[in-house]
């Protein structure tokens, strides 16, 4: 809602417009449900046994919570803009990397987007997701320049319906 006020283009418009397009992030776009998207791929369930499409969840409510629609190819373009640096000003950038510090004075590790902290002694920066028959993950150790994305089917196990005796 901020973006939308401060830009007065619609949230999906201004990604577009400032992100997609000037990072070559050719796959990615707003999740809306109506449009057709070529090479989209079909969340999964398990139900009774059967595997059967998942319902599809509109991201319309969602907004800049989630919502976009993605592939590993643009989102090593989208690690590749974080790590040089020419996405984001200096400022933004460290901000998003710092741990939160509550009203209180204790920390929590989470910073604007990203999950804070390391593993066996490497600077672990980490986001997930999931909707409806999918789960993201990445996981980026900038000083080892390494980067980790995950984007998978998830099966949620749907049993049958207990029925009264």
């Amino acid at each position: 809602m901020i973006i939308e006020k401060a830009s007065g283009q619609k949230y999906s418009a201004y990604l577009d417009d400032h992100i997609f397009k000037p990072l070559g992030m050719n796959a990615n776009r707003y999740g809306h449900l109506r449009p057709l998207i070529r090479h989209r791929a079909m969340g999964y369930k398990l139900m009774l046994g059967q595997l059967i499409n998942d319902d599809p969840m509109s991201m319309d409510a969602p907004g800049a919570a989630g919502a976009l629609v993605s592939n590993v190819l643009d989102l090593i373009k989208w690690h590749q803009a974080l790590e040089s640096g020419t996405l984001l000003k200096s400022e933004s950038f460290e901000a998003m990397y710092r741990e939160t510090k509550l009203p209180e004075g204790k920390t929590q590790p989470y910073g604007y987007g990203w999950g804070v902290g390391d593993l066996s002694g490497h600077r672990k920066l980490s986001h997930g997701g999931g909707i409806n028959g999918f789960s993201t993950m990445i996981a980026r150790y900038p000083s080892d320049r390494l980067a980790i994305i995950l984007l998978s089917l998830s099966l949620i196990h749907i049993s049958e319906p207990t029925r009264p005796y």
